[in-house]
């Protein structure tokens, strides 16, 4: 069996590389792990004799390697667009975490490195992986519900309790909807079938404690997308709830003809109302090797194989990263900020 060679940068330590990505290589026959990049020595050894891989503190070293094929980079947000270029110029394809850039500067910088390596970019955008959100895109397409015109992502949580020293404190990281806002814009994007051309944000710092970080824990992200069908995002963190209490999440799609909700707020249920009637299903337990990170990860190493396009096409993840900066633009100017062509916002 060919075999994709994989390189993992920011694993040396817990975080989403090594509870996600490493676990999940471990279920794509089609990829081989052959080395893990972190700073942190120590944990890099650590996950590398784990993983049966050879750890690097030196990223041009590793990256020298002619096995490796595909880098993961799962390194703090503020280093995506660092690590991905250097991955680029190397010659490798890249799978990057989102959010995949800061800014549209670097952004345009990823762009140019990737195009002029003649390599492939994917964004990890994986919630569209999960099964619930496959189940509903699958009734979409069927016409179950008719032409989508609105879907809503909701989130509510504990505001997340980062190291002191973690530089997600900071307000250079842009906050936590940049953060994870690209997840939920690209589900509702990939579920309406059209890409978002219009935002309007909301956002507020209300810390239920003394701990706050130095960016709003509040945002409410209304979109616009190209078909004219409508989306909200609300990502509210500043529930004063126990410690342990679960993230509550929730997706609604409205149809001309009948509506779609899941979620783990519905008790991990997905929920149908058409001219039929309501019903609801309960998706089965996911094996290992069913999880959205191994099915993202197969999808990207299967093209690669296959000399295919990958899943997610660089250029439609820029779209979606200029959707949430121009909600995080509109925070700031009370006005709703055009989402065009991304090489048009530089």
């Amino acid at each position: 069996m060919r075999q994709i060679g994989v390189a993992v940068i920011g694993a040396g330590k817990p975080n989403i590389a090594t509870s996600q990505h490493l676990p999940a290589l471990q279920h794509v026959p089609e990829a081989k792990l052959v080395a893990l990049h972190d700073i942190v020595a120590e944990g890099v050894r650590h996950y590398a004799q784990e993983y049966d891989a050879e750890p690097y503190t030196d990223l041009s070293a590793m990256l020298a390697r002619e096995d490796v094929d595909l880098v993961i980079v799962a390194s703090p947000d503020s280093c995506h667009a660092e690590h991905t270029i250097a991955a680029a110029r190397a010659g490798k394809h890249v799978l990057c975490q989102k959010p995949i850039a800061l800014s549209l500067e670097q952004a345009a910088a990823m762009h140019e490195a990737v195009k002029a390596a003649g390599v492939h970019f994917c964004a990890a955008q994986s919630m569209r992986y999960e099964p619930a959100a496959r189940k509903a895109k699958e009734l979409i397409a069927s016409g179950k519900i008719g032409e989508p015109v609105y879907a809503s992502h909701t989130v509510k949580s504990r505001f997340y309790p980062y190291p002191a020293e973690s530089e997600y404190r900071k307000a250079h990281t842009r906050g936590q909807f940049l953060h994870n806002g690209m997840h939920y814009v690209d589900l509702l994007a990939w579920l309406l079938g059209s890409e978002p051309c219009r935002a309007f944000g909301v956002s507020r710092a209300q810390y239920p404690t003394q701990d706050r970080l130095e960016t709003d824990n509040y945002t409410l992200s209304l979109l616009e997308f190209d078909s004219g069908a409508l989306g909200r995002v609300e990502q509210n963190l500043m529930m004063i709830e126990p410690p342990g209490f679960p993230t509550r999440q929730e997706t609604r799609i409205m149809g001309t003809e009948g509506n779609l909700a899941f979620g783990n707020g519905l008790g991990a249920t997905l929920e149908a109302f058409d001219e039929h009637g309501f019903q609801a299903t309960q998706p089965d337990l996911l094996p290992p090797w069913e999880s959205p990170f191994v099915l993202l990860t197969r999808d990207l190493v299967l093209a690669l194989l296959e000399d295919r396009p990958p899943p997610i096409p660089m250029e439609y993840s820029l779209r979606i990263l200029e959707a949430c900066l121009a909600t995080l633009e509109s925070c700031q100017s009370a006005e709703p900020v055009a989402v065009g062509d991304w090489r048009e916002a530089l």
